[in-house]
């Protein structure tokens, strides 16, 4: 797909968001991360077409951590 990054691309690109949103005195904030985050979420990768190929994959559900 044009002008889309490469899928091999992503976590560097994903590093470099976690970098710009540090600042260079202070260690990196969880509000800060999820910025990141949010921004890195919005691009596109040159991923299979259809209409959940967005290239972001996140498992969600509802989980009992006591077995």
């Amino acid at each position: 797909m044009p002008n889309r990054q490469r899928r091999e691309e992503a976590l560097d690109t994903l590093r470099a968001e976690l970098v710009a949103g540090r600042s260079t005195t202070t260690e990196l904030t969880t509000e800060a991360a999820w910025q990141a985050f949010t921004l890195f979420g919005r691009l596109r990768f040159d991923t299979v077409a259809g209409p959940d190929s967005d290239g972001l994959l996140f498992p969600y559900g509802t989980y009992a951590f006591n077995g």
